[in-house]
């Protein structure tokens, strides 16, 4: 027997992918999930609540873990989220900007060179892995370390 990974997707998501992927789908539909989200967790600011909406959206059917994903304010060196899922021996780590307008703007190549950079970094040997740590944020530090103790216990 198949298991249908599509019903493993929120409601909305299996919806807008049989809308001709996302095309039912426009910048108030997001402001009113983000929104929602806001409420429940007041203390996020529209960036961090936008990573944690896409993580919960793509990677994890529980808000908690979500927002328990984010790696907290700016010096996390391109690095928004660090979801480390034991059980299936994954690391998913998301760097993400909130727009105002859909499409209008776009990262530069540097800095998605930069965010590609992070999957290099948690596989460096111990001194390039200590090198990136450095001036990173204490809770950014903690996601990586962890995700890293994964990594390397897997093999």
């Amino acid at each position: 027997m198949v298991a249908d990974a599509s019903r493993l997707q929120p409601a909305w998501w299996r919806a807008a992918k049989s809308a001709n992927d996302h095309a039912g789908l426009n910048k108030a539909d997001l402001d009113r999930e983000l929104k929602q989200l806001g409420d429940r967790h007041p203390r996020l600011k529209d960036d961090d609540l936008f990573v944690a909406w896409f993580v919960r959206a793509l990677s994890t059917e529980k808000e908690s873990t979500a927002v328990e994903a984010l790696t907290g304010p700016s010096g996390e060196k391109n690095l928004d989220a660090v979801l480390i899922d034991e059980d299936n021996d994954l690391v998913t780590l998301v760097q993400g900007k909130y727009r105002h307008a859909i499409m209008k703007s776009s990262e530069k190549p540097e800095q998605v060179m930069d965010f590609a950079q992070r999957a290099h970094d948690l596989a460096a040997d111990d001194a390039g892995f200590k090198a990136f740590l450095k001036d990173l944020e204490p809770l950014a530090t903690r996601k990586m370390k962890r995700a890293r103790r994964l990594l390397l216990e897997k093999d």
